[in-house]
Formats: structure tokens, C-alpha cells, sequence
């Protein structure tokens, strides 16, 4: 992959891992104290509690999930231009020939993937967040066959895809291309 896609990729691992973290906390399924146990966290709790020794505790909390973007951030940059010079990179063709060029340090991704799995217990399979899975998944097969029975609901610029690319391809384009707020809101008046 070039490296701006790898790049991309570990940007939104680096926004997902923060907020996903984040929205944890803030709808109660996970606490402050049930990160302890986790290195990143706790290195990222350092980092707030240093930065701002008299902050709140929801303001250190706040700083410690951005400390942890910049934890990975700074490792990404850090490591990044030893990973380009060891594999010899002086073209494009260097790029796509030599693989993953961007990457955490092997350290900081046992420390990340831990995280991870926690979030995965904790967070992901929550019964909550699993009720509202449950709920987005039957929107979005409703909005889907809708779609399919009714393709003039679509967008003209997708129409214009239909006798080219057929039609589960422009609804699956479609569809895949929403984010949570517009597919609430375009399937309400066509799918209710």
C-alpha cells in the first residue's frame, strides 16, 4: 500500500482506539478504575496527572485519552523515517514493493492491542452497545431492500451507476458510504 494509505490507516486506529475509549467512559459502561491494569492507560494517566497535577479528575481523564493520541502519534513519528531508511526507500516503486513501512513499535502495539481487548470485552459487547448493533443492523437491511425495490430513492449520481455496475453494487455503495447520523436520517421517512 502507498504510504499515505498506510498512514490513513493507522490515523484512524490512532481516532477510533481514543473516542471508542472515550465513549466508553462517558456512557458508564467502563471506569477510570477499570483501566488501571492496562499500560497505556496508566502511561497516559502519567502524563495527565503531570501535566495538570491539580485538574479535576474528569479533566484528567479527558487528557489521558488524548495523551494516548499523542502516545501513538509521537510513536508513529518517531519511528516512521528508521522503518523508510532500513528498507532502502528512494522511489514510489521502493514503496509498493517493501510492504508495511508505517507501524507502531512492537512495544507500544502489545500495549495497543491490549486496549483493544479490553474495549472488545468491556465496550464493543457491552449489552447495551449490543442492543443498539441489533437495531443498526435491522435498519440498514431494511434500507438496503428498500433500495433494491425502490432504486429512484437513490441519489441521481448513483442512478447513473445502475446499468453499468447493477444494482445491489450502487445500494451496497451506497449504503457503505453513510455515516450513522445520514443513515438515521435518510432511512426514517423512506423505511418508517
Amino acid at each position: 500500500a502507498p504510504l499515505e494509505g498506510q498512514l490513513v490507516d493507522l490515523a484512524d486506529e490512532i481516532a477510533y482506539t481514543s473516542a471508542d475509549l472515550e465513549d466508553g467512559l462517558a456512557s458508564g459502561w467502563i471506569a477510570v478504575d477499570d483501566l488501571t491494569g492496562l499500560s497505556l492507560w496508566q502511561r497516559a494517566m502519567d502524563i495527565a496527572s503531570t501535566d495538570a497535577p491539580d485538574a479535576r479528575p474528569i479533566h484528567k481523564r479527558i487528557r489521558a485519552v488524548k495523551a494516548i493520541m499523542t502516545i501513538l502519534a509521537d510513536d508513529l513519528v518517531a519511528r516512521t523515517p528508521a522503518l523508510i531508511t532500513k528498507a532502502g526507500i528512494t522511489s514510489p516503486t521502493d514503496v509498493r514493493a517493501a510492504g508495511r513501512l508505517i507501524e507502531f513499535s512492537p512495544d507500544l502495539r502489545t500495549r495497543i492491542d491490549e486496549l483493544h481487548a479490553f474495549l472488545m470485552e468491556r465496550v464493543y459487547c457491552h449489552p447495551e452497545n449490543r442492543r443498539h448493533q441489533i437495531a443498526s443492523q435491522a435498519m440498514l437491511k431494511r434500507l438496503f431492500e428498500h433500495l433494491l425495490a425502490s432504486p429512484d430513492d437513490l441519489p441521481r449520481r448513483y442512478q447513473s451507476r445502475l446499468d453499468t455496475e447493477g444494482l445491489h453494487r450502487v445500494v451496497c455503495d451506497y449504503v457503505s458510504g453513510m455515516t450513522d447520523r445520514f443513515c438515521r436520517e435518510i432511512s426514517a421517512p423512506l423505511i418508517d
